[in-house]
């Protein structure tokens, strides 16, 4: 959505282009445009470049220059000052929600100007020994078409045990093992590539899930077939100890059965599934 106050362009939306005034022809001279971004609460912005050329004005810009901020209006923290056209640039990410955009131009030299999509950003890396992990936007129901990454790092020499408060993820029409629409996958490392600890969607309270060591590595994703507010889950790390006493003769596994879990003895080995 694009509406036009006094403050210039509002944006709005988890995606979107931007460019400036009259790309790909020349922009104007003496042009100052303004606009703000604002996705969805819980997603950071992110800003990628397909086109840039202004007028080069050295390291401060002194001539044409692109400034965004990090929050809603020219008092923000400055992310990038922009000009020139020799390198694009990099993708800005914002800390939060909210971007803005200011574009000016001097008495002379116009160029083409720049043409620039934006998306959302809800991957985190969280650290520490407790916390609490919430999906994008709860307890609001979460976007459509969004993937978001969280890696739980706690202190070395001790696990990652995630109890979950709330769960509520799309799991389509009926209940299905490999959860097709909407998602949270956990795994046991710190990429997408370490050992599923499981596949979670539906509204049953899933059992707590505890990792092997410190890191554990969770991806939400959702389709656009129906959304729904998500999950709320806390943290903590325990140690080998605390665990064996959880766990003292089985060991836990996940299912991706609409979020329900169960517990074997099979292959147990200090409380853990091999």
């Amino acid at each position: 959505m694009v509406l036009t106050s006094a403050y210039g362009e509002q944006l709005t939306g988890n995606a979107g282009a931007i460019q400036s005034p009259s790309y790909p022809e020349y922009y104007t001279n003496r042009a100052y445009n303004v606009w703000t971004i604002t996705t969805n609460p819980g997603t950071r912005v992110r800003l990628t470049f397909d086109a840039f050329d202004l007028e080069d004005g050295g390291s401060g810009c002194v001539h044409d220059s692109l400034v965004i901020r990090d929050g809603r209006s020219k008092k923000a923290e400055l992310l990038q000052r922009l000009c020139g056209s020799n390198i694009l640039p990099l993708t800005v990410t914002a800390t939060g929600n909210v971007m803005y955009l200011e574009f000016r131009s001097d008495h002379s030299v116009p160029r083409t100007g720049f043409s620039a999509r934006w998306s959302t950003d809800c991957d985190d890396n969280l650290t520490g020994n407790t916390g609490t992990l919430l999906s994008i936007n709860y307890p609001s129901n979460y976007p459509d078409n969004v993937r978001c990454v969280t890696t739980i790092t706690t202190d070395p020499g001790t696990r990652v045990r995630l109890t979950f408060d709330t769960f509520d993820v799309q799991s389509g029409p009926v209940c299905n093992t490999s959860c097709p629409d909407d998602s949270l996958v956990i795994r046991n490392g710190n990429n997408h590539t370490a050992r599923p600890l499981g596949r979670l969607c539906g509204d049953d309270l899933p059992l707590p899930v505890t990792t092997s060591g410190n890191v554990m590595y969770l991806e939400f994703t959702s389709q656009s077939s129906g959304v729904r507010p998500g999950y709320q889950a806390r943290w903590t790390a325990v140690n080998v100890t605390e665990e064996r006493e959880v766990f003292p003769n089985e060991c836990q596994q996940v299912l991706g059965i609409c979020a329900q879990t169960f517990s074997s003895p099979v292959n147990y080995t200090d409380g853990f599934c091999e």
